[in-house]
């Protein structure tokens, strides 16, 4: 069992768990030019010819960013790349891709990539309104808005991977599992709080670092209502994804290899259980001896 302390310490070693997953993916050596339209590219990943090699930032040099960049980011009527330029677009889980841009002016006390999101159409006010009024470290941070004619485009923090890319990796174990599901749990609970709701709660819209920070991101799913049915089934899904890689057909929660994470089935069977979302960072009942699996 862990302490109130620990939960906080106890990361996910990410580097670990994606270089074994690299080493099971097949891999090639060509780069594709990044996209420019709407259609989806045919990698995962595609890098611009030429582009240098960037270095995942360190943990102090995050903690510097955390505290030079507002809750609230700001909105400059100009065009993204007059300051950036796109280096390659990503994709987390099957979703859709977003570019991921560098500035074309580094500065040391800022870092130079971020994950650009777009948004258009009759909802972009009240999605720019989600995306502001998050303040919470467990949330991927946005940091600058810019607006174009019809057209807002956002830059967020740099996070590399989701936990789609983490699904059913047999290096996961249960420290490290509750070690994700305690840093989610943060940012429901900060929702909780703030009478707000999380409408696309997913493994491809959860990001993670190579330092083990889990974040939630899709800010702009957000609603004005907490619904804890909907949470919990979300949580029992992105459980049920991380330990096995897939969750049942028939919508039943549970595992077919329990003694994969022998805690982590613990949780999902006393997922039923819980009246609230902080029964998620309590003592499970029916003597598992676990909290939350080691949430608190």
């Amino acid at each position: 069992m862990l302490s109130k302390s620990e939960k906080h310490t106890t990361n996910v070693d990410f580097a670990a768990v994606l270089q074994h997953d690299d080493q099971l993916a097949t891999k090639t050596q060509e780069y594709d030019e990044p996209i420019k339209s709407s259609s989806a590219p045919a990698k995962r990943l595609k890098k611009k010819h030429g582009t240098s090699h960037t270095v995942v930032p360190s943990r102090k040099q995050e903690d510097l960013l955390r505290t030079q960049t507002a809750a609230n980011p700001l909105m400059v009527h100009e065009s993204l790349w007059n300051s950036y330029k796109e280096v390659y677009s990503i994709q987390f889980g099957n979703g859709a891709y977003f570019p991921v841009a560098q500035r074309t002016k580094l500065q040391p006390d800022k870092h130079s990539l971020c994950i650009v999101k777009r948004f258009a159409g009759a909802n972009v006010d009240g999605h720019i309104h989600a995306i502001r009024q998050v303040n919470h470290q467990q949330f991927v941070q946005a940091q600058k808005i810019f607006s174009v004619q019809n057209e807002l485009f956002v830059t967020f923090e740099f996070m590399p991977v989701s936990l789609a890319e983490v699904e059913g990796n047999p290096l996961l174990d249960d420290l490290q599992l509750a070690s994700i599901l305690g840093q989610v749990v943060d940012g429901l609970l900060y929702l909780n709080n703030n009478s707000l709701g999380h409408g696309q709660l997913t493994c491809s819209n959860i990001l993670v670092d190579m330092h083990g920070n889990v974040k939630l991101w899709g800010q702009e799913f957000l609603h004005d209502h907490f619904n804890l049915k909907e949470t919990m089934h979300s949580i029992a899904v992105i459980t049920m994804r991380l330990i096995q890689g897939y969750a049942k057909e028939d919508g039943r929660i549970g595992l077919d290899m329990p003694d994969r994470c022998p805690l982590g089935f613990d949780f999902l069977s006393a997922l039923d259980q819980m009246t609230s979302i902080e029964d998620l960072t309590k003592g499970m009942a029916g003597g598992a001896g676990v909290t939350g699996p080691h949430l608190v």
